[in-house]
């Protein structure tokens, strides 16, 4: 009994709008009376003010009646009916009220609890989360019929799909970008963090999109865009948590309430579970508890990332105590060692070595001053004394005194516009320390010849000191980090040594006064540092401090220093290119490598190409890495592209000894590192392994080339042999015919036989040459006189008539020397024949034997045209020449090689193009 209603209500997530629905009742004599809903009334004006679409009829119990509906939408239609009687739909709507009041008075309170949160911590996440928290309830506001009946009570549908699209991107936009920043995702999972920014992207286009899509087509994108968002955020929350962001479980605890919510209130509406009304809002259920959580969440991962700020301040301090007491262990010894140097140096005198070693001593007392200012500062211990009074004028006019002659030392011009009478209230300590640094800098990073102007004046109350330089500019970003510890101009060093601290100890100084420093560059070149500060007017009472302005510790040297080490190339030696950009570091290495090898020296990559192209190659390269202009693996990457130079060994010399910057550079090419520090037996032992192995594998190689080359010759020439000699017997008994009939004396035919004969002796001669290639493995050896070859050699070789060649030898008498008569006056006559070919009328050739570092040295040298760097390494090569003669086989110089190693003798050759050639032999007993 009673009057019962049907409830056409919405399902959530459904988005069903109806244009119209219209409810057909029967009456007598198959009569119907209708009722209609839908985009009808203003929802104002409706009678009953929810979201469902509500008809009311009577229907006796027992009674069985047809009932018709009529709907006309033109977007999804999901339809769930319930039968209520009045007073059920009543509770039912009553519960309904304070369940939306319970939820919506939550997330209130959550918003503006977190919003507090954010203002005072200024943590992001807690911003995402308050957003994301009021687009939910804005969103749940739409579904539950509220967004229209309080906020926009003019609309005549309960869900407007336009604003309804706007609220749902929204909310998919900032869920998105809470769930990232809580769980610190660009640090964890930089991969997943990327993907989602396309979330983010389908967000902002469904705020756009909900105004010209109809929600036929936006609904299921919508609905998968969820699905895929909370498949996405589960995996980032379980990966952020396996990897180690403790934090993470809360939010997956949060997360889980969610989808469970939804997944209640779907299978309530289908009838799949009993029905009851929290059953149905078990979504806004959910979504309470979820919001809740998140906000836990929130503050337990506070609670961590203050614990590890903790942690890492903590740790910070312990290190910075740990390097402060460090810092003055080491300025102890380092004080007594300056000392005890400058009593031995005021004693003895100095020497270029001694005022090396002060030199870095001075530095590294300079740099361990620094670095213990700087960690004095971090713990706030600097104290300095800004009450005094200083005439900064005169102070400033010492100061510049002082650094024009180290200035001028390094071709720079230093000038002054300095305001009289203009006073500070400063500790001059810290003043000193100012201006001493930003001079040392000018200086340092100044170019050759250029100059620094230094500028004092009064502007406002203020004063303005100004230091500029036509050296180095400063990028943006350098701009931006210049005054932090440890930052430098640039990540290479610019031939300076240095580790970041001087100007940041001036910004804290600055700081300190209350002053500003920036710095500009200049239109053209270098750059102005300008300090600003509060001037002040002195008083009767008080009292002008004294400043007398001490010697800096470390002159300044300019940026780019020409380096002037160099040697006298000894023909018999290796040849060492060492690449270091300390002037120091280079000094020393060429003192000490310079009486094993042939030294060439550069001060960074570029400069050591440029050596590549233009000097000797080198048997090996040693290099620093951190280099101006080029680095060492920028050098070694062109070495290692060059045809010409790929082959030479590549040593590293650095400081940097971490396994991932030796493996980057043996991946490059390089064949060994040395860390500095080292000591310099160590490095020369490398390379003369280097070198003894690099030889060996030549030899042996040169070995195996010149065996099997001189077997196939000899075959060849066995071979031709025979059927010259059929070539000879015959053109003697034509010549006795031709000379029987009366033409011995026709000199045409005899210049024919002539050339015939010769032709002949030539091709004999080669044969004897190669024919040496092969027979016999080692040449039998006893002493020989020398001299004597030598002469007979000279006196067979024929000078062209108009020429005039001399030549000088210096043999000495005292060396004997064992070897092969016939295989020595081979080697000669080819060297001394491709020596008088290679120099011009009145040139010289040279012979000389002699002792040289325990070892007999036969050398042939000439000061003719030289030979092409290229062709050097070609030289001994069977069939290769460099003249153009076309008579010439190039196996001259082959034959030559194969006779000195049949003699287990070894043979160089060096040369310089337009300055001659030398041809040294290794004489072994």
């Amino acid at each position: 009994p009673g009057v019962f209603y049907y409830d056409f209500h919405l399902l959530c997530g459904a988005d069903l709008n109806f244009t119209e629905i219209e409810f057909f009742i029967p009456g007598e004599s198959g009569t119907f009376t209708s009722k209609k809903a839908g985009y009808i009334y203003p929802v104002r004006d409706q009678d009953i003010k929810t979201n469902k679409y509500v008809f009311s009829f009577t229907l006796e119990r027992g009674e069985e009646k047809t009932f018709y509906m009529k709907f006309r939408t033109n977007d999804l239609m999901i339809l769930g009916l319930t039968l209520y009687s009045y007073e059920k739909f009543i509770e039912d709507d009553h519960e309904s009220q304070i369940l939306y009041g319970l939820y919506y008075g939550i997330l209130g309170i959550m918003i503006v609890y977190n919003l507090v949160l954010f203002i005072f911590l200024g943590d992001r996440a807690y911003l995402y989360y308050v957003l994301f928290v009021f687009f939910l309830a804005l969103n749940q506001l739409q579904e539950n019929g509220l967004y229209n009946e309080y906020i926009r009570p003019l609309t005549r549908n309960w869900l407007e799909i336009e604003t309804y699209y706007v609220i749902t991107g929204a909310l998919i936009f900032f869920v998105v970008k809470f769930a990232t920043s809580f769980l610190m995702s660009r640090k964890y999972v930089p991969v997943l963090h990327k993907v989602s920014c396309l979330f983010l992207l389908y967000g902002a286009l469904l705020i756009l999109l909900g105004f010209f899509l109809p929600s036929s087509i936006l609904d299921p994108v919508t609905s998968s865009a969820f699905v895929a968002i909370a498949l996405g955020g589960l995996a980032l929350g379980i990966i952020c948590l396996l990897k180690g962001n403790r934090a993470a479980k809360y939010y997956l605890i949060a997360f889980a309430f969610s989808p469970f919510g939804v997944l209640i209130s779907n299978l309530s509406a289908y009838n799949l579970i009993p029905y009851s009304n929290l059953a149905l809002n078990s979504d806004q259920i959910g979504n309470v508890f979820m919001v809740v959580l998140f906000s836990i969440a929130l503050a337990y991962r506070y609670r961590l990332l203050r614990k590890e700020k903790e942690k890492a301040e903590r740790i910070n301090l312990e290190q910075t105590n740990f390097f402060i007491n460090l810092s003055h262990e080491i300025k102890t010894p380092l004080t007594l060692i300056s000392n005890y140097l400058e009593k031995y140096i005021h004693t003895h005198g100095i020497t270029e070595e001694l005022s090396i070693v002060k030199r870095n001593i001075d530095k590294l007392l300079r740099d361990m001053v620094n670095f213990f200012d700087v960690l004095k500062f971090k713990k706030r211990m600097v104290t300095y004394d800004h009450s005094q009074v200083i005439h900064l004028s005169d102070f400033l006019r010492k100061h510049t005194a002082l650094f024009t002659d180290i200035a001028s030392t390094n071709g720079i011009t230093l000038y002054t516009r300095i305001e009289e009478n203009v006073y500070l209230k400063a500790d001059p300590l810290a003043m000193e320390r100012v201006i001493n640094n930003l001079l040392e800098n000018a200086i340092k990073f100044n170019r050759p010849e250029g100059s620094i102007e230094i500028v004092l004046q009064s502007i406002d109350g203020n004063l303005r000191l100004s230091i500029s330089n036509t050296g180095l500019q400063i990028d943006k970003h350098q701009k931006e980090n210049i005054f932090i510890p440890y930052y430098q101009v640039s990540h290479k060093k610019y031939n300076i040594q240095g580790i970041g601290m001087g100007l940041a100890i001036v910004k804290n100084i600055i700081d300190s006064l209350k002053g500003e420093i920036g710095v500009r560059n200049n239109d053209e070149e270098g750059c102005t540092f300008f300090i600003t500060l509060k001037r002040c007017i002195p008083g009767k009472t008080d009292l002008i401090a004294e400043t007398q302005p001490s010697v800096p510790l470390q002159e300044p040297s300019p940026v780019n220093p020409e380096i002037e080490y160099g040697q006298q190339l000894e023909k018999d030696r290796e040849t060492v290119l060492v690449v270091e950009d300390n002037r120091d570091m280079l000094h020393l290495l060429f003192a000490k490598m310079k009486t094993r090898y042939n030294v060439l020296t550069a001060v960074n990559g570029k400069e050591a190409l440029n050596v590549l192209e233009h000097g000797p190659l080198p048997e090996v390269i040693v290099s620093d890495i951190m280099m101006d202009d080029m680095d060492g693996y920028e050098l070694l990457e062109h070495v290692s592209r060059n045809e010409e130079y790929k082959d030479i060994p590549f040593i590293f010399i650095t400081a940097r000894a971490t396994i991932d910057e030796k493996l980057k550079g043996l991946h490059e090419g390089a064949i060994d590192f040395i860390y500095k520090p080292f000591m310099l037996d160590e490095l020369v032992s490398k390379i003369d392994s280097i070198l003894r192995y690099r030889n060996l594998q030549k030899e042996h190689y040169e070995k195996e080339k010149f065996a099997s080359l001189g077997m196939l010759m000899g075959g060849i020439s066995h071979e031709i042999f025979n059927p010259l000699s059929g070539i000879t017997g015959p053109l003697d008994n034509i010549r006795k015919i031709v000379n029987k009939a009366g033409l011995a004396k026709d000199e045409k035919i005899q210049k024919h036989f002539a050339f015939i004969y010769q032709s002949v002796e030539k091709i004999e001669k080669i044969i004897r040459n190669i024919r040496a290639l092969y027979y016999e493995n080692k040449l039998e050896k006893e002493p020989v006189d020398l001299e004597k070859i030598v002469k007979s050699v000279i006196e067979e070789q024929k000078v062209k008539p108009g020429r005039s060649v001399r030549f000088q030898l210096d043999i000495d008498k005292e060396i004997q020397v064992q070897g092969n008569t016939y295989a020595l006056h081979h080697i000669l006559g080819n060297l001394i024949s491709n020596a008088l070919d290679a120099v011009e009328d009145g040139g010289t050739i040279g012979i000389s034997l002699e002792k040289e570092n325990g070892g007999k040295i036969l050398r042939v040298t000439d000061n003719g045209m030289g030979i092409e760097r290229k062709d050097l390494g070609k030289l001994f090569n069977a069939f290769y020449t460099t003249k153009d003669d076309m008579n010439r086989l190039g196996l001259g110089l082959h034959i030559v090689k194969v006779l000195v190693m049949k003699m287990d003798w070894d043979i160089r050759v060096s040369s310089t193009k337009g300055k001659g050639t030398s041809f040294t032999i290794l004489i072994r007993e």
